[in-house]
């Protein structure tokens, strides 16, 4: 069972308002709202300008959390190696050595990864087919390959 601890909810929740956006809540012409905010206003233009100052550094509004925590996980983000691992099931029935292409597609699309192979082969739409590459490349190799694809040592 999971137990939440509601003492001091509003204490902890109850965010100072921007001050550009108290200035213009002032300014509505319902008597109701407009008196509620200017008895706001008033009450925080009578703080000293020093309590003012550390209130405001202290309790951030919550764009500004929530700007914050933006930024932090940006970062976060841009300094890790994101790997993805998804589990596909061959088949309906678990049953080994039997893959349904119809249930791995689908499981497939539904995880995104089609739309990720589309978008990678786009962002490198010249590459080399395995063919190219070995023409290309394997005179790198310490291997001497013939024509019949008998292997031997240089």
């Amino acid at each position: 069972t999971v137990k939440y601890d509601a003492r001091n909810f509003v204490a902890r929740n109850n965010d100072q308002l921007p001050k550009d956006v108290l200035e213009c809540v002032c300014k509505c012409t319902n008597d109701i709202i407009h008196s509620r905010f200017e008895t706001i206003a008033s009450e925080r233009a009578k703080q000293p300008t020093g309590i003012r100052r550390k209130m405001g550094a202290a309790s951030a509004t919550v764009c500004t959390k929530f700007r914050n925590k933006i930024i932090e996980l940006m970062e976060f983000l841009l300094t890790s190696k994101i790997r993805y691992i998804r589990c596909i099931k061959p088949n309906e029935n678990s049953s080994p050595h039997t893959t349904d292409h119809l249930v791995t597609m689908r499981q497939l699309g539904s995880a995104g990864l089609v739309k990720a192979v589309n978008i990678a082969r786009e962002i490198y739409p010249n590459s080399l087919s395995h063919d190219k590459v070995w023409v290309r490349f394997r005179c790198l190799t310490r291997l001497n390959i013939d024509e019949n694809l008998e292997v031997k040592e240089k």
